[in-house]
């Protein structure tokens, strides 16, 4: 692993990625009239009216809010008991003077440079100004929402393989390879994780692939394996783990989504049982409250989806794993998505 492409080295660009999808959130804003209508302190709900939003677009629209606080084009109070936005009384006379848009942000590439280029840079710009539209047509539609089927294919593609999940996940393989040859994949969504599992082991290794969209495990199968048996299970994980035998399992990757489950201390017990002694068990890219500047952003970013989320703080998280019989090796972090790495003790029940 190189000096340059190092954890930190992340961590910092995955902040600044928040911070370019936090500039297109803001010209989105500014072009569909946000803050024209916020002329004087209203709530999320009075700017909404004003807007003529979709009453079931209020989640995410309240999350734009914050990171238009965030990019200090409103600024925010509590008020009576809810938080009451306004547009920045300096910002007036210089949108006006630009004809209602903002200056397009430049990225730091220094930091993203050893990450990705300026092409990446601007998908991640079209991809979701053309999902908000300029007019924030996003809002008015009740029926537009993130799913994970092959309408949104495309986008997971790109986002799954974007280098820096990708530098994250392989931290992560590298030490669940290690623990032997049979591993748990949930949450598998497209593949990519269980096929570097296959990459990484030895030949003859078995992964099982669990998600709960179709969509996603067809795509999936069309991965080449090398040298592995995969087994793909269709199944919620809100509703549980499949039937899957006691202690076989020598890894667990839980990658993407645990931010998605409702019931986490009781999937962490049933992952425990299903691991065996010294196996390892990698929540990996899981969205949790810890502070980061990418908070908002992610906030926002999962209110678009149409899966509800239940992000909790990084501690929290610890504390679950602790409770449900895992010892912690090791943690870093992508920003507010961080990798938590815990085994089943040897000798433990």
């Amino acid at each position: 692993m190189s000096r340059i492409r190092s954890k930190q080295s992340l961590f910092d660009a995955a902040l600044e990625s928040a911070r370019i999808f936090n500039a297109v959130a803001s010209e989105c804003a500014v072009t569909g009239g946000i803050l024209e209508a916020a002329h004087d302190f209203s709530t999320a709900g009075e700017l909404a009216v004003r807007m003529r939003f979709h009453p079931a677009k209020a989640e995410s629209f309240r999350a734009l809010l914050e990171i238009l606080v965030d990019t200090n084009l409103l600024e925010r109070r509590e008020g009576d008991g809810c938080r009451i936005y306004r547009t920045r009384r300096d910002l007036i006379g210089t949108l006006k003077s630009l004809n209602g848009e903002l200056s397009r942000y430049i990225p730091r590439y220094e930091i993203l440079e050893p990450w990705f280029g300026e092409r990446h840079i601007e998908r991640i710009r079209s991809s979701n100004s053309e999902l908000l539209g300029k007019d924030l047509s996003f809002f008015r539609s009740p029926s537009v929402k993130i799913r994970f089927d092959r309408t949104f294919l495309n986008a997971w593609q790109t986002n799954l393989r974007n280098p820096l999940y990708e530098f994250g996940r392989l931290l992560a393989i590298q030490e669940l390879v290690r623990r032997g040859r049979r591993f748990l994949d949930l949450a598998s969504g497209l593949g990519y994780c269980s096929q570097r599992l296959a990459e990484f082991s030895e030949p003859g290794c078995e992964i099982v692939c669990v998600d709960c969209s179709q969509d996603m495990l067809d795509e999936a199968r069309l991965l080449q394996y090398p040298g592995a048996k995969v087994r793909f299970i269709l199944h919620d994980l809100n509703r549980g783990l499949p039937r899957l035998r006691p202690a076989f399992f020598d890894g667990i990757m839980f990658n993407g989504a645990f931010h998605f489950i409702s019931d986490k201390s009781a999937r962490l017990r049933e992952m425990y049982r299903v691991l065996r002694p010294g196996g390892l068990l990698v929540i990996g890219h899981c969205f949790s409250r810890s502070g980061f500047a990418d908070e908002p952003m992610h906030d926002f970013y999962f209110s678009m989806i149409e899966n509800a989320t239940w992000p909790i703080r990084f501690d929290e998280l610890r504390s679950m794993i602790a409770d449900a019989g895992f010892r912690e090796i090791e943690q870093y972090h992508r920003g507010s998505h961080s990798y938590l790495l815990a085994e089943r003790e040897q000798g433990r029940q």
